[in-house]
């Protein structure tokens, strides 16, 4: 770390963006806490890149938490049959790795 560098710096953009992504969770969790909670659960997504500047980024943050939120739901189904669940896991781990392939035959590099 640089000389005079703090390890934890106040943004209050970023207060200000928790704070928004919290109150309706909290407000849902007070009449219902499971609710609440699954609300929660699914803000982690857009929580997790934050607040974008350009409509491209933001796009983004919808179709990550669209994703996630499916991904959640398909998961919600195949819970109950064990075997079913890890061939499904399987499967749309094959189904991304072949989607995510570029023309020249190798992956997407990960950053």
């Amino acid at each position: 770390m640089a000389a005079g560098a703090r390890a934890i710096a106040w943004s209050w953009r970023n207060v200000s963006l928790g704070g928004a992504y919290a109150a309706p969770t909290a407000i849902v969790a007070v009449f219902d806490p499971a609710l609440g909670l699954l609300l929660g659960a699914g803000l982690l997504p857009a929580a997790a890149l934050g607040l974008e500047t350009s409509r491209r980024e933001r796009m983004l943050v919808l179709v990550v938490g669209t994703v996630a939120g499916w991904a959640m739901f398909l998961g919600s189904l195949v819970a109950p049959l064990p075997v079913i669940a890890v061939l499904t896991i399987f499967a749309l781990s094959v189904v991304i790795a072949v989607a995510v392939r570029i023309p020249f035959g190798r992956s997407l590099p990960s950053s």
